[in-house]
């Protein structure tokens, strides 16, 4: 979907957080926002919740500006899903932002 939208982005880039924790992200835009895409049968259990929200704060901690998620189920829905609809509007705004202070991630 972001592709067709011509919204440039990484795919599982390394994230090394100050925690020393790295982190793989399912999708970076501009070098400075995620998108996650969880599954309901892993995701949603109170430990792995705990865990995501972890990773979040630690994501932005390391200079992501904003984390979004998505249930799987929701993606294979595709565009016509509120929730899609609303996290590629998004997307579509961080893509037109000023990329020039994008976030340097190591490789």
């Amino acid at each position: 979907m972001l592709e067709v939208r011509g919204i440039p982005y990484k795919s599982n880039k390394k994230i090394r957080c100050a925690s020393k924790r790295v982190y793989f992200p399912d999708f970076l835009i501009a070098g400075k926002y995620v998108v996650e895409i969880d599954g309901r049968q892993y995701h949603n259990s109170p430990d792995q919740r705990r865990k995501d929200n972890l990773r979040t704060v630690e994501l932005k901690q390391s200079g992501i500006r904003e984390v979004l998620r998505l249930w799987n189920s929701d993606v294979t829905i595709g565009e016509s899903h509120p929730e899609v609809r609303a996290v590629l509007k998004k997307c579509e705004q961080w893509n037109r932002g000023d990329l020039a202070d994008a976030l340097l991630v190591d490789c």
